[in-house]
């Protein structure tokens, strides 16, 4: 029964001498895809990186928001005090708890108090 583990003898060393028409061809079909899915990664990346704006909600006597600034993982949590013309102020950044800042916020996990006052 022959070996199904093939020899370093039957292994094919020979370099081509120069790439032939074809060769050159096969290379200027490669840098086209390569041009096209760069142009079309930067697009995708255009048109995903754009400010996002959650809902204002409303605990207690405050109002929340959620922004994202497009180039952020997380949103950033502001708050207004007392009214939705209120200055906003930036009451939880998930951007800064961690270094890489892939730590995140869930809804499901963040709640507020019944009166509005603690997270």
């Amino acid at each position: 029964m022959p070996s199904p583990i093939r020899t370093s003898s039957r292994v094919r060393t020979e370099v081509p001498s120069s790439l032939g028409k074809d060769d050159d061809e096969t290379v200027q079909h490669d840098f086209a895809i390569l041009f096209f899915s760069l142009s079309l990664f930067g697009r995708l990346r255009d048109l995903f990186e754009y400010p996002r704006y959650g809902c204002p909600f409303k605990e207690g006597p405050n109002y929340y928001m959620n922004v994202n600034s497009g180039l952020q993982n997380q949103a950033v949590m502001y708050i207004m005090r007392g009214s939705l013309d209120a200055k906003q102020e930036v009451f939880l950044d998930p951007n800064t708890l961690s270094k890489d800042g892939t730590v995140s916020m869930s809804s499901y996990t963040c709640e507020f108090s019944k009166d509005g006052r603690c997270l």
